[in-house]
């Protein structure tokens, strides 16, 4: 099993501010119908102690998770992803993109359908959690008031600060990771 150190309120709460982070889980628990996982299914896979509690608290939503379109697979047994054992598989995103997250780390990584080309979009599973409601909430206030293009490209701005702050990682790859490639896509589409 992988060795978490982080306190158990802090593995809930990837944000630096716990307060804020209670928050977002709560919208993220009102936005999607979720399906927490059982502990026989959160121990049949290697997972830190802090992603472990949280999907046996939250979960994953069911089906397909608007407007990002990812569609979570939530019932085991759980796939391993091509010749990576440490890859497991909890979703797709496109029909060509594997959503899993890596044993050997804990980390969310998207995939070839073989298991190549893995990348990490998030740290844990509780970072894509809270990057996924950033980004609805993103969406709800920017398509909502009719907002100019200015003001749009700078709740954008805020957004991927926002994300920076949750978690590093997700932006380390700037050219070919998922949520750098997002904010520039939405960047372009506000811009066109």
């Amino acid at each position: 099993m992988i060795d978490d150190n982080r306190p158990k309120s802090a593995a809930l709460h990837p944000y630096r501010d716990a307060d804020r982070s209670a928050l977002l889980l709560g919208d993220y628990a009102a936005a999607w119908s979720l399906r927490p996982w059982s502990a026989d299914e959160a121990n049949s896979v290697q997972l830190p102690s802090g992603s472990r509690q949280f999907l046996m608290s939250y979960g994953l939503p069911r089906g397909e998770a608007e407007p990002l379109s990812i569609n979570f697979m939530i019932d085991p047994p759980f796939l391993r992803v091509g010749g990576a054992s440490t890859l497991v598989q909890i979703g797709f995103f496109g029909p060509s993109c594997i959503l899993c997250f890596d044993e050997a780390d804990g980390t969310v990584k998207t995939a070839g359908l073989s298991g190549d080309c893995a990348r990490p979009i998030n740290g844990s599973i509780e970072h894509l959690a809270m990057f996924m409601m950033l980004y609805v909430r993103y969406e709800a206030e920017a398509n909502g008031r009719g907002l100019s293009t200015r003001a749009r490209l700078h709740l954008c701005d805020r957004l991927e600060a926002d994300l920076r702050r949750v978690d590093p990682l997700a932006f380390e790859d700037s050219e070919g990771g998922f949520w750098p490639i997002a904010i520039d896509e939405t960047r372009s589409d506000l811009a066109s």
